[in-house]
């Protein structure tokens, strides 16, 4: 399974050329606009703007429609692989990411519009931070 969903996030990479880094975990992403803002850190209040689709195209959520996300890192619900790229980020930075599934909601889905297994493809706005 692993190994499918690889080649599948290959794919897409290859399909739209994106140019993108790999964290340890597996977690890929591009910080495409970046800020002279501080890093944001654990327990910091997050509010995003953000699209997140599946590898096909299909629109899973975004606040266009749902609403801005706003968290607290280190103590949300979020899938860990948003949590690990914000921590890279600061305050009005823009990033795509691909969140593995096992970074995402894995096995379990989240009992909504994602299933079980499923890669997600984030592109998110740090709108604030405090």
């Amino acid at each position: 399974a692993v190994r499918k969903e690889s080649i599948q996030i290959n794919d897409f990479l290859s399909r739209y050329k994106w140019n993108v880094k790999r964290s340890g975990t597996g977690l890929y992403y591009d910080i495409y606009k970046t800020t002279n803002a501080p890093t944001i850190r654990n327990g910091n209040r997050v509010l995003l703007d953000y699209t997140i689709i599946f590898l096909n195209g299909d629109t899973v959520y975004s606040s266009l429609i749902d609403g801005k996300k706003e968290f607290i890192i280190g103590k949300s619900n979020e899938v860990s692989g948003l949590e690990e790229a914000l921590l890279m980020m600061g305050k009005g930075e823009k990033a795509k990411l691909i969140v593995p599934s096992y970074l995402a909601f894995g096995i379990t889905g989240d009992f909504n519009k994602i299933s079980i297994n499923n890669t997600l493809v984030y592109d998110i706005e740090v709108v604030d931070v405090y």
